[in-house]
């Protein structure tokens, strides 16, 4: 079995990605330390795999953190969203835990998200 960081799937179905080997596609901390340059046969050296998981948290961090707030904003400017997306939260769980499954049955909150 391919290792939790990899994942077996059709080359085709990878959209041509030239990173895609063998039908597996390595996750990019995977590739950082596995893979050599084509031109060197080098691998990255160790301080600049640090420097580029430190760049990868920052703005993956920031991103996220930028979008939730640009969601609330928007859903705060809409009453009439803001209202249909309590209810359902209400009509799903009430004043129980929000879960996976939960989330999962919340259709209209999952469009606003990905709205």
């Amino acid at each position: 079995a391919p290792a939790p960081s990899e994942a077996e799937i059709d080359p085709a179905a990878a959209g041509g990605c030239p990173f895609a080997k063998k039908g597996i596609v390595k996750d990019m901390a995977t590739r950082m330390l596995t893979e050599p340059d084509p031109e060197t046969g080098e691998l990255l050296p160790d301080d600049n795999i640090v420097n580029q998981a430190a760049t990868f948290l920052i703005a993956g961090h920031d991103s996220t953190s930028t979008a939730i707030t640009m969601l609330l904003y928007h859903v705060a400017q809409s009453p009439d969203v803001e209202e249909r997306v309590y209810n359902e939260v209400m009509s799903v769980v009430g004043d129980g835990p929000i879960t996976w499954d939960a989330l999962g049955k919340m259709k209209y909150c999952t469009q606003v998200v990905k709205e």
